[in-house]
């Protein structure tokens, strides 16, 4: 895919580096892991812009953890891709270099962003209760709405979606990637009478909780957009503690 100079542009413009960078965090298998690492290398090696968007995201370190890996062909993937990094970098300008290697990631510079270096308080802070607690939304699916709540799982490593106690959906934490406000494709509703779909839901308290691909994985609704908004912050907060500081999830 990422051999294609359009499909390129497709990738890195819907936010398919940081699946990519979340594939490299998870737990993954051996394959995964070797396919995740190749694309990134093609990015970096085809444009500098791309290199620069793997850098802010903090690729080269979660590049640089996979060096040692026992499986050979991941190990050799990731010492690639890590060369390739430097490679692109040091052949800038020495300005453009300069800012680059400014991103916190090139040349084997570890410092990163304050946004990515793990707090001393709580990483969910106010939303944990929040979470834990549950908030009340309607859960969409096929242009229909059910009545639930959503939560965070008791043992940290999933959301779930409750209706009078039960357990509806189970999300895992390293299957998501981020929640976005407004409609997604399971809001769509027939109207009577008739096949064609109409937007299902009230606009502005909408959100949608992708997948690592980018994919719609629950379509949801809250009572008003305050309410859509705080869940959606809190969920971001949650989805983000786990993809950097999955120990933090459970002890705060």
């Amino acid at each position: 895919m990422a051999y294609v100079p359009e499909n390129r542009v497709a990738l890195v413009a819907q936010g398919g580096v940081r699946a990519l960078l979340l594939a490299l965090e998870g737990p993954s298998t051996a394959s995964v892991l070797e396919r995740a690492l190749k694309t990134l290398d093609v990015l970096v090696a085809a444009d500098v812009e791309y290199a620069s968007v793997v850098l802010e995201l903090n690729g080269r370190a979660a590049v640089e953890r996979h060096v040692h890996e026992t499986t050979r062909s991941v190990a050799d993937m990731a010492r690639r891709a890590l060369e390739t990094i430097d490679a692109v970098v040091g052949h800038q300008p020495r300005g453009q270099r300069a800012a680059l290697r400014g991103l916190g990631m090139a040349s084997g510079n570890n410092s990163r962003r304050a946004s990515d270096v793990e707090p001393a308080g709580d990483p969910l802070g106010r939303y944990r209760a929040m979470l834990v607690a549950g908030s009340p939304f309607k859960e969409w699916a096929a242009g229909k709405s059910s009545a639930r709540k959503i939560a965070l799982a008791g043992d940290f490593t999933s959301l779930v979606t409750l209706s009078g106690g039960k357990v509806k959906t189970r999300l895992a934490l390293n299957s998501l990637l981020r929640c976005d406000l407004g409609r997604g494709a399971a809001h769509a509703k027939k109207k009577m009478l008739s096949s064609t779909k109409v937007p299902g839901g009230k606009a502005d308290a909408c959100f949608v909780i992708k997948g690592l691909a980018e994919n719609d994985v629950l379509c949801g609704e809250c009572n008003s957009r305050a309410d859509a908004v705080a869940l959606k912050d809190a969920l971001n907060a949650l989805l983000r503690c786990a993809a950097r500081w999955p120990h933090r999830l459970a002890s705060g």
